[in-house]
């Protein structure tokens, strides 16, 4: 498949060109004609008897890149598992082949703001979903933040059961985010436990007759349950990698370490003769010897360190250090047990939200470089601080905030690579342009100094 990007007044496309024996069916209908949650929307173009795929994929981030800046946490894993699910669940009412989807980062997209996940359902492609569901797993693994505990437990489960049986519907309504709405509110529930009725707010027996129990809503009282893996997960320590200045000295050459010996023992050797021969029984002979000697010695200890003042060199070294995990919030849930239960359950929330994040380490980069204003109005300079570098107007997604209309959640992204800096489109409405040409979405150009960026009215110079 042939995969490119457009963009027209409205809409930004992903595009798959020339499907492998593109026929129109029932499934290629249906996703055109029905705008359904979770899924792509389609239109097919047929130019010269060729079909063209286009993916309205506005306002969405890929997958792939996003996640190269964000790591999973709790929330966002709960959003991509639930939209799989309801993904899944929304084919099989509409009689369509899951093995159509593109389970594949690349071609999953992400709304930022409420974590849903689209898929791309290519009617003409025959894969295993069960195969690319068991290897997204293991990607959605390889990205976790591992000082969300909740978040790796919660993914460790769902990759020890998608060992014991395919990637399905049924694999992703169990574990701890499978959830149910009640009265707006999210209830988790666990596998082979009691559920809630949702329409009636009304208690349900599960199957062995038992009331529903922790986790559930009873009427109007909710009643709080923790859910508990079935294999204890160790977090895994994070990998810090730090950056460090050290010193070292070239050495001397041995063939001058050599001469410069050979010729001070010779001179002491020659003044010693000197003295026996001249002065055999003068006291002040032989101190002026003791003298000459310490003046030897002392010239050969000044020239060793000017020689290292001289020839000091630094370098840069990379430190890595294995920095073990520790969850505030076990220790919360301890004082709560000592202390029964005097620690609130906000305030150990607004412990448990301390974390730091150390499974993406930023890259710093020069701080001279920055996008200088040059156009009319008040917009200040964009310092980069660090790569990757993110401009839009998603305050708590972006590096710079850039509070104007035509400017989209995510608009452009800053890479160092080797020294060379590129540009990307992140899939932004009304794109940039690059010296006058137009960027497309989703496209990486390399930028360098003195190149213009444009972005609607704003007009910027990369130094």
């Amino acid at each position: 498949m042939i995969v490119e990007y457009e963009r027209n007044l409205r809409h930004n496309y992903m595009v798959i060109r020339e499907p492998d024996n593109f026929r129109e069916s029932y499934q290629t209908r249906i996703i055109e004609k029905q705008k359904i949650k979770g899924i792509l929307p389609l239109e097919v173009h047929m130019i010269d008897g060729k079909a063209e795929l286009y993916y309205d994929i506005s306002a969405k981030q890929k997958l792939s890149e996003w996640l190269k800046i964000k790591k999973i946490n709790y929330e966002i894993l709960k959003g991509i598992v639930n939209s799989l699910r309801e993904a899944l669940e929304v084919s099989e009412d509409y009689l369509l082949d899951a093995n159509c989807f593109l389970i594949e980062p690349e071609y999953m997209y992400i709304d930022i703001a409420s974590y849903q996940i689209y898929l791309c359902f290519c009617p003409e492609y025959a894969g295993d979903i069960a195969g690319m569901g068991q290897a997204f797993l293991q990607y959605i693994l390889d990205r976790l933040d591992y000082n969300d505990k909740r978040a790796v437990e919660a993914a460790y489960e769902l990759f020890r059961l998608s060992m014991l049986d395919t990637f399905s519907i049924e694999l992703l309504k169990k574990g701890p985010i499978y959830e149910e709405s009640v009265s707006g509110r999210a209830v988790f529930v666990e596998n082979n436990m009691c559920l809630t009725d949702i329409r009636e707010n009304r208690e349900v027996i599960d199957e062995q007759g038992i009331g529903c129990e922790t986790g559930t809503h009873v009427g109007d009282k909710e009643i709080k349950k923790e859910w508990k893996s079935i294999v204890p997960v160790t977090v895994m320590p994070e990998e810090a990698e730090d950056e460090e200045e050290q010193f070292y000295f070239v050495p001397l050459n041995m063939g001058i370490r050599v001469s410069i010996a050979a010729g001070l023992i010779c001179l002491e050797v020659l003044v010693l003769v000197l003295v026996i021969f001249l002065f055999p029984y003068s006291l002040s002979a032989w101190i002026i010897l003791g003298v000459i000697t310490i003046l030897a010695v002392g010239v050969m200890l000044c020239i060793t360190v000017f020689y290292n003042r001289l020839m000091q060199m630094s370098r840069i070294v990379s430190i890595k250090r294995n920095i073990e995990y520790n969850d505030a919030c076990d220790d919360v849930r301890e004082a709560d047990k000592r202390e029964d239960n005097i620690i609130s359950t906000d305030s150990a929330k607004d412990i448990c939200n301390e974390t730091i994040l150390f499974g993406y380490m930023a890259e710093e980069c020069d701080k001279s470089r920055r996008l200088q204003y040059i156009g009319a109005g008040t917009q200040e300079d964009i310092v980069i601080t660090k790569t990757p570098f993110i401009v839009g107007k998603s305050r708590e997604n972006v590096d710079y905030f850039l509070d104007y209309p035509f400017v989209s959640r995510l608009h452009f992204k800053l890479e160092e690579v080797m020294g060379e800096y590129f540009i990307t489109d992140t899939n932004s409405k009304n794109g940039l342009s690059l010296n006058g040409t137009p960027v497309k979405a989703n496209e990486t150009v390399k930028i360098s100094e003195g190149d213009t960026i444009e972005l609607g009215n704003l007009l910027f110079i990369f130094c």
